[in-house]
Order: C-alpha cells, then structure tokens, then sequence
C-alpha cells in the first residue's frame, strides 16, 4: 500500500469511525472493571464526574447510564472524535466540549476526573505534565477523586509494523520507539471504504511519551493532589515493577 500523495491529517480524523473496531472495543472492559475496582477500593462517590480524552463516549456512555452523575462532562481535543461522541450520546445528558488537556476549563468542577486508554501519555513535555495535573486537580471539588492509566516505560520495545486487513479498514502503522524507550512514534496510512467513494486514505502521526510513576506522581503532588494507589491494568492488584499499563488513584487534598 503506497503512501505517496496520501494527505497528512490531524490524528484521530481519519482514525476516529473504527477507533472501536481496532482500538477502544479490545480495552474496554479492562478499565471498566478497573474504574469500578478502584471506586469499590477507595470508596470513591461521586455526584458529578468529567471523563477527560473522552474519544468516541463509550465510557461516558456506561458511566451515565450504570452512575448517573450529574453534571457530566465529556472533553476531547479532536473534534472527530467528539462528533461521534455526540451521536452515540444523543438524548443522555452529557455536555461535550472540545478542549486541550493542558488548558482543561471545566464549566464547574466535579467530584470524579476520569481518564482512559493513557491520555496522559499524549503529553510529550513534562511541562505538559505539569500543567495538565494543575488543571485536572483545580477541577476537583475537595476531596475530589482522580482515576486514570498510563504507560510506564520499558526498555525492550523493539520496532513494530501492523497491518490491518479488514472489509471496510486497511491500513499499515509503524511504531517506532524513541532514542531512550521513553515513548514511541506511530505512523499510520489508514484507509476506509466509504460507500461510493470507495477507499479513502489519510496519513496521521501519533507521538506518545510514557513517563516514570515517579515524575507523575511528582507532577500530581505540586498539583495539590494525593496518590492514593497504583494498580495493574490486567489484574486486580497493586502493581508490581514489572506492571506496564498501571492505572492511578488520586484526590484533591
């Protein structure tokens, strides 16, 4: 599949109608049974909550419909994603908005910050760290709860090329690890069959930088926040060092 003349987009604008289908549907049910392990742990209530890269709503959709919170909030910096969001949460009471982790504003603050399928690892400058854990810990009603996962960093990540091979979707993705496995660069040619139009290709770029527990936690602390507890993604347990995806619980002190 050549990608000569294939126009770059921003990511998630060509990515966003099978996002599920190839990403959000394989993960789901893991930070949903997280989310509701740490609530249970922690003893976490909450009367209104903000799912923060919320993408195409599926956790907000579970989130409104099994908790009820209100107000809800949905946020999301692609307005691909969120426009799928808006359909799939047609007539359930959420407000989308279209903001930047680094510049959250919520209308109100909340007593519950979720976010999912390592948001936090889109940030690719601790300065961006920092200021997103001001944010998100400002938007917290005291003693408001933080529930989010990450990628922690690994040194064995070897190159990898994916192909996709499906009957509305193909594609080729190259991840490519940084100089220091800090974080990966993901190329992607992703085509979509569009009815009349046939195949439809976009290219985007996806950078993503996993950063040590240790400087997370530190941004969350000068934030205002408490770690409470760090858990493995796959299994409903402390994490241990050889943990990768590990979600953290936090609150506003």
């Amino acid at each position: 599949m050549s990608t000569a003349g294939t126009p770059l987009v921003a990511p998630y604008d060509v990515l966003a109608p099978v996002y599920d289908q190839l990403i959000g549907d394989s993960g789901f049910q893991q930070i949903w049974a997280a989310f509701g392990n740490a609530c249970r742990r922690h003893r976490i209530t909450f009367a209104s909550a903000a799912d923060v890269g919320c993408g195409t709503g599926r956790f907000l959709t579970k989130l409104a419909t099994e908790c009820a919170p209100s107000p809800l909030f949905g946020v999301d910096r692609s307005a691909a994603m969120l426009a799928l969001a808006r359909r799939r949460l047609a007539g359930i009471g959420v407000a989308l908005l279209q903001q930047d982790l680094v510049r959250l504003a919520l209308p109100r603050p909340v007593d519950l910050i979720t976010m999912n399928f390592n948001t936090i690892n889109y940030l690719v400058d601790f300065d961006q760290v920092v200021q997103a854990a001001r944010k998100i810990i400002h938007s917290l009603r005291f003693p408001g709860h933080l529930i989010f996962d990450t990628f922690l960093p690994t040194d064995d990540l070897p190159p990898l090329r994916q192909i996709i091979c499906l009957p509305n979707v193909r594609g080729h993705w190259n991840i490519t690890p940084l100089s220091d496995q800090r974080g990966a660069t993901v190329k992607m040619h992703t085509c979509l069959r569009r009815g009349r139009e046939g195949w439809v290709c976009a290219r985007e770029i996806h950078q993503q930088r996993w950063w040590p527990l240790d400087k997370v936690k530190s941004a969350l602390t000068a934030a205002g926040g408490r770690v409470l507890g760090v858990y493995a993604m796959c299994a409903p347990r402390p994490a241990e060092s050889g943990d990768r995806w590990v979600q953290i619980v936090a609150k506003r002190c």
